[in-house]
């Protein structure tokens, strides 16, 4: 069985260290977690203000690449990242599809599409390739919704089993609930678990080889109730295409 190392990206036969850069991995995923728990505990930033053009020629140039840019992403033509696997979403109607793992997923409309360093700390930049997708409602930092490619292969997430994965996760977080359902041709394991009091909730299939994970987060809110249940129900719309 093959694994893919989750800090350097080398594809290797499955061990507990990296041939190539020797990091050790579960202690690397460790880390990457608690990176991860500290970007969901941190409190809303609002984005800076953008800098006026320096001449009306700037202006002009920016307004038409804009104007250009917004045609073609609500028509579908513009990918949402330059790798070829990330898929497509289109901000008016909501809709995600990626077309190379085969599956569609469809978000509340006019959720914002984030890149990985907009939402994400410098240790996770080095693996934008592995995520496909981040949306939320916009100047919003208190929920998260992500579709990325899971750092552990598929044949682990396998051998594993589904009892021992969250077994693993009871180790750090308390578990809400975990279930397993069949939804449109994939077998969905699904996970609920408290990260000190952020939520955060885990569906994860397997597609063309790879382990495919579709997570959010909800942190305490007076709306947290409601965002949770949007998550949930953007989440029920799975489908194989």
């Amino acid at each position: 069985m093959e694994m893919t190392c989750p800090k350097c990206g080398a594809v290797q036969p499955e061990s507990d260290v990296c041939s190539k850069c020797q990091v050790i991995i579960e202690k690397y995923l460790q880390y990457l977690e608690r990176k991860q728990e500290q970007v969901a505990q941190q409190p809303l930033e609002e984005a800076p203000a953008q800098k006026k053009a320096g001449s009306t020629g700037k202006i002009i140039v920016a307004f038409v690449v804009i104007l250009v840019t917004a045609i073609l992403w609500n028509k579908g033509h513009l990918p949402s990242a330059v790798y070829s696997n990330h898929g497509n979403y289109s901000p008016i109607s909501g809709f995600y599809e990626n077309t190379y793992y085969g599956f569609s997923v469809e978000l509340p409309e006019n959720w914002k599409q984030y890149t990985v360093k907009e939402k994400l700390p410098p240790a996770f930049q080095a693996y934008s390739k592995f995520y496909h997708f981040l949306g939320a409602p916009e100047n919003t930092s208190s929920y998260l919704f992500v579709i990325n490619t899971a750092s552990v292969s598929a044949e682990s997430f396998i051998s594993d089993t589904w009892a021992g994965w969250v077994a693993y996760k009871a180790k750090t977080h308390k578990i809400i609930f975990d279930e397993v359902e069949d939804v449109s041709g994939f077998t969905i394991h699904k996970v609920g678990y408290m990260i000190r009091n952020v939520y955060r909730e885990d569906h994860l299939f397997i597609a063309k080889g790879k382990l495919i994970e579709l997570y959010f987060y909800v942190k305490p809110s007076e709306d947290k109730d409601e965002i949770t249940q949007q998550m949930r129900e953007a989440l029920s719309t799975l489908k194989k295409i």
